[in-house]
């Protein structure tokens, strides 16, 4: 064999292997974690407009999920204001908003966790850091009053949730068939058309559970952090009471 034809061996078997390796380190993981986010918010509900994977426009990303919700404030939730004010029941459903976004962050890094063997908690999960920051935005202005242990806690309690959710059948299934529709376009990305269709398919089954599992759940969350707030209150009117009183001593 001649030296030029070695060369072009030699390179071609490293290709290979670069090749090989950014299929396993790069492209699988990525994949799994985007189809992870576009699942969970096919879960929750919302619509998508993108999933992209390697999106040439942004650099340093490896993937990306569009929605097309943008959160309600609180105000808007007027039909269940009092006088101007957010009756509880208004506040409720702003947590389970709310919660339901976080479910959406924490559904690509479980589902990334779970194809490589991984923590939820893990370092090497791709776009962990972007995703743990939006899940800390909106966890600390549900949980306004738990501390740092509680909220840990909490968050490690809707990781388990959620992983159990995504070895569903029907789940399963759904996270499979975004990934064949990647595979089948040829290319990178889905658009919301056909994020919709995809959806379609699994919007009566995603309702149902949504109602008999997911809600119930972070219903059960809400009224934890409730009781906790009216604990939180009742020791706080017990040590200002003790204060008075030994003023009132003085």
């Amino acid at each position: 064999m001649s030296t030029n034809n070695r060369m072009k061996t030699k390179n071609a078997g490293s290709s290979r292997a670069e090749h090989d390796e950014f299929l396993t380190d790069v492209f699988y993981p990525t994949l799994y974690h985007e189809s992870g986010h576009a699942v969970a918010a096919m879960l929750v509900g919302v619509r998508m407009k993108r999933l992209e994977l390697l999106p040439k426009k942004t650099r340093g990303v490896l993937g990306v999920v569009t929605i097309s919700k943008k959160r309600l404030p609180i105000s808007t939730y007027a039909q269940k204001c009092d006088a101007g004010v957010p009756t509880q029941e208004a506040w409720d459903d702003y947590c389970r908003e709310l919660l339901y976004d976080a479910l959406v962050s924490m559904g690509g890094p479980v589902a990334e966790a779970r194809f490589m063997g991984l923590s939820f908690f893990t370092r090497e999960c791709h776009g962990w850091e972007s995703d743990r920051y939006q899940l800390q935005c909106v966890m600390s202005e549900v949980f306004q009053s738990y501390g740092p242990a509680n909220l840990r806690n909490i968050v490690r309690r809707m990781v388990a949730f959620l992983d159990e959710v995504f070895q569903l059948d029907e789940v399963a299934r759904a996270s499979q068939v975004l990934k064949l529709t990647l595979f089948k376009k040829g290319r990178l990305h889905l658009n919301s058309k056909e994020l919709d269709s995809v959806t379609a398919r699994y919007r009566q089954s995603f309702s149902e559970l949504r109602a008999r599992l997911i809600d119930p759940f972070l219903n059960s969350l809400i009224v934890k952090h409730k009781q906790h707030e009216k604990r939180a209150e009742e020791r706080l009117a017990e040590v200002m009471s003790r204060i008075i009183s030994q003023y009132k001593m003085t």
